[in-house]
Parts: structure tokens; C-alpha cells; sequence
């Protein structure tokens, strides 16, 4: 009987300990860390509550199962290579996201540099149809977070939309504009850019 309580003492110690490493530590390390002061000014920059929307319609529409934002370091893929990021992802990269958006899986690119790599133009007609610039892509339509208006005598001047050629439009003589919810989803992955000259990287 004594033999059993020490193994089941033994058992809990371990994994107390285990518990207590892995996860109390860090946590109450990574929830100590504030924003610390780079080249480029204070990082990270705390959002406005068009790019916190924005966040939200990031989670709610899925694009958290498709993107991660997570650049490995040198020697662990080439991520960096590749453009996603001129260095390695670290924890100071998530300060203030509850939860931290870092993704599992990549079946398109990482997002952790968005704003490097694409204008919002591009990124508004890209969330319409991504065909529109990625014939191959596999990525769906977010047409849904857009306004399509029929004008049954020709558009009117000022209610054009969008420039989008009649292969991806409902009709020709429709109007595409995006929704405000789209132009928050837009807001909040052109904020998706890391400091370059991060100490904690080095």
C-alpha cells in the first residue's frame, strides 16, 4: 500500500512540475511583457477599434484556419526567404492579442507581414474573388461582406465601385462596393506588420 501512495505521489509530483514549467512560467512571463521601444518607434502599437473589428471578422470568417502568423527562424524553413518576414517570429510579436492568432496551418501564405507585401486595393478585390488576381488560388469568396447593386439603365456616374472586369462581376451593369465590415477585415491585415529591428529576435 505505501508502495502505491509514493508511485501515485511520485506521478503527481511529476506532472505538478511538469504543469508548473511548461505552462504557469511562461504564461506569467509572457503576461508580464509590455511594448518596448524599437527603430521604428514603440511595438507593438496598440490597435484602434477598427482594427480590433477587423480582428474579430478575421476569426469569426476562418482565415485563422488557412493563414498563420508566425515566421520560423533561419535553418527552419524559408519563411524568411520566401518574403514573410525579415526575421523570426517571437513572443513579443502577440503583446496584447487575446488569443494570439498564430495559426496551424498554412494552406496560403503567412500573413504576419501583410502590410509589406500588399496595398489595400489589392486586398479589398482579393477577398472579392480571389481569382481575380490567383486564377489557381484555392482561397473562397468573401463576395458576401460586399455590396452588389443592379442598375437596370447603366450605372450612374459616382456609384461605380470597384473596378472589376465583367469575367468576375454579377452582371454588367451591377456595382460593387465593400460593406463596412469588409473595410475593417481590410483595416486589420494592412496593421499586420513587425518590427524589423526587434532585440528579442537577434
Amino acid at each position: 500500500m505505501n508502495h502505491i501512495a509514493l508511485i501515485v505521489l511520485g506521478v503527481f509530483i511529476s506532472l505538478g512540475t511538469s504543469w508548473f514549467g511548461l505552462y504557469v512560467v511562461p504564461s506569467s512571463q509572457y503576461l508580464s511583457m509590455d511594448v518596448v521601444e524599437t527603430k521604428e518607434g514603440f511595438y507593438p502599437v496598440k490597435p484602434d477599434p477598427m482594427i480590433e473589428r477587423g480582428r474579430e471578422l478575421y476569426t469569426e470568417n476562418g482565415c485563422v484556419y488557412c493563414h498563420t502568423q508566425h515566421v520560423r527562424p533561419a535553418g527552419f524553413g524559408t519563411d524568411i526567404e520566401r518574403g514573410f518576414g525579415a526575421r523570426r517570429t517571437t513572443a513579443q510579436d502577440y503583446v496584447g492579442q487575446s488569443p494570439a492568432l498564430v495559426g496551424q496551418l498554412r494552406i496560403g501564405p503567412d500573413l504576419t507581414n501583410l502590410a509589406s507585401r500588399r496595398e489595400k486595393d489589392w486586398l479589398v478585390l482579393h477577398l472579392y474573388n480571389p481569382r481575380i488576381h490567383s486564377p489557381e488560388s484555392n482561397m473562397p469568396s468573401y463576395s458576401y461582406m460586399f455590396n452588389e447593386v443592379e442598375y437596370r439603365e447603366g450605372i450612374p456616374a459616382g456609384e461605380e465601385g470597384l473596378e472589376i472586369s465583367t469575367d468576375f462581376k454579377p452582371g454588367a451593369n451591377y456595382s460593387v462596393t465593400p460593406t463596412p465590415e469588409l473595410n475593417a477585415l481590410v483595416t486589420y491585415l494592412t496593421s499586420l506588420k513587425a518590427a524589423d529591428s526587434l532585440t528579442e529576435a537577434k
